[in-house]
């Protein structure tokens, strides 16, 4: 069935203020947002929160600047307190840096007992490969748990395969559902999805998929960039795919919480949206009513290099709600080039999507934030006429995750370059999610209870270049 795209141009460009002050709250950081330089290249790939609403940030951190003989990234976290200050109770004065060898963290959630678990990928023995999937789980004040793999890290791979960790959730038992990336080293056209379950001290769950983990061939190449878990506890994860000669399709699949394809949900457990204009998914999130909504990007037109933002609504059994968008499918061109990385619900079934968007003309990149109401049509009551643009002191801010707040705030975390390309720094934001008349909150206070069941993690906001 050939589908439709909903699509719509949410402002004039000529009229638009970019980091507009009222929509930034000035009770965080300096008049809302915060950049922090730990001395060399680091980037925020994903954020959570603990009980007490810290922010923990994951990502990146760069060791050429520390005058070592090599160059490569090792993980990193980092904390911050609720105002944006950084937290000295944390690691080193609110810092953490850990691997010898070249290493991210893609993804991380937090635990019932603040405990932080994150997922990504390391190069244990060269930088030239094999890859291996990296789990980490750190105690809350940031020091590795013993109780978890090897002082707090479990390593998955063999000799002849690279694996990457891209997004992780969190069992009501302990368990850990990771999805991500499998290949031939350095041999991409060979990529699968790759899914693993593990028990609460690191150890492959053996009654999951096959000894523990399962590979899903989705097209010629495919891509995980994110899970989450539903009610049931069936696993959903979303990625894209590339077919030959290269068109990117997005999917989403659905397993059995026991890691078989959920046969009730499109295709025997996959379901892939074939578009005329490449398309991707770069995270998802769960509906009360176990519906998904998926986001990511879409090409504006044929051999455009620009593109929108760009959702899909899909029931329980992988068909497109009708009454979402059109046929299910919503594309919107906020002025620039859009891409989504990161999605929230909120109580009141209102999306917010968050991500970049790129000014060529300028050739500078900024945070960028859209709502929607539960059927897709933009909210022009959110921000300046649908959408916020933050503007970082740097050239190139690309936001990679956005979470909700008990107060209905909006919190993000990124990465903003001064220069227009490389050496970024920990950038975070925090909106008042007003409405355009500051008439007050359009959000209630109190969060979903089962939020640990629909935590989707979304991989880097860089991924897609």
């Amino acid at each position: 069935m050939k589908n439709y795209l909903f699509s719509f141009l949410l402002l004039s460009l000529s009229t638009y203020n970019y980091a507009q002050p009222r929509f930034l709250d000035s009770s965080f950081g300096n008049n809302g947002k915060v950049v922090t330089d730990f001395g060399s290249e680091e980037s925020i790939n994903s954020i959570a929160f603990q009980s007490d609403n810290k922010i923990v940030a994951a990502g990146y951190y760069d060791l050429i600047k520390k005058n070592l003989a090599f160059d490569w990234d090792v993980c990193a976290l980092a904390r911050y307190k609720t105002d944006g200050e950084l937290d000295s109770s944390f690691g080193e004065n609110g810092f953490i840096t850990f691997d010898s060898t070249f290493s991210d963290l893609d993804a991380i959630v937090i635990q019932k007992d603040d405990k932080i678990a994150g997922t990504g990928y390391a190069y244990p023995f060269n930088s030239e490969g094999p890859a291996f999937l990296k789990i980490i789980r750190r105690q809350k004040n940031g020091e590795p748990d013993p109780s978890f793999g090897i002082n707090g890290n479990v390593y998955f791979g063999d000799s002849i395969t690279d694996f990457y960790g891209k997004a992780i959730a969190l069992q009501d038992d302990g368990r850990f559902i990771v999805a991500g990336i499998n290949n031939t080293i350095n041999e991409w056209d060979s990529s699968f999805v790759f899914v693993a379950r593990f028990n609460n001290n690191g150890t492959l769950d053996p009654g999951f998929g096959n000894n523990g983990s399962e590979k899903i061939i989705v097209g010629f190449r495919s891509f995980a960039t994110s899970v989450a878990l539903n009610s049931r506890g069936d696993i959903i994860i979303s990625g894209y795919n590339t077919t030959n000669p290269g068109l990117t399709q997005p999917f989403v699949i659905a397993l059995t919480s026991s890691g078989e394809l959920n046969k009730k949900f499109g295709d025997n457990g996959i379901v892939i949206t074939q578009l005329k204009n490449n398309s991707a998914f770069a995270t998802m999130a769960l509906t009360k009513d176990k519906k998904i909504i998926a986001g990511g990007y879409v090409q504006a037109s044929d051999q455009s290099e620009d593109y929108n933002f760009f959702l899909i609504k899909y029931n329980s059994n992988g068909t497109t709600d009708s009454s979402f968008g059109m046929n299910g499918i919503v594309n919107s061109d906020l002025g620039y080039s859009d891409q989504i990385t990161s999605i929230a619900i909120q109580p009141d079934e209102k999306i917010i999507a968050g991500g970049y968007s790129f000014r060529a003309d300028i050739n500078e990149t900024y945070f960028a934030l859209s709502r929607y109401s539960g059927d897709g049509m933009p909210d022009h009551s959110f921000g300046s006429q649908g959408r916020i643009l933050t503007a970082f002191s740097g050239h190139r801010n690309t936001l990679s995750k956005i979470l909700l707040q008990p107060d209905g705030k909006i919190t993000a975390g990124g990465t903003s370059s001064i220069r227009r390309y490389g050496y970024g720094d920990f950038a975070l934001s925090r909106y008042t999610n007003y409405n355009s008349e500051n008439t007050g909150l359009k959000v209630p206070v109190a969060l979903n209870p089962d939020k640990e069941k629909s935590i989707a993690l979304v991989t880097p906001a860089n991924f897609f270049k």
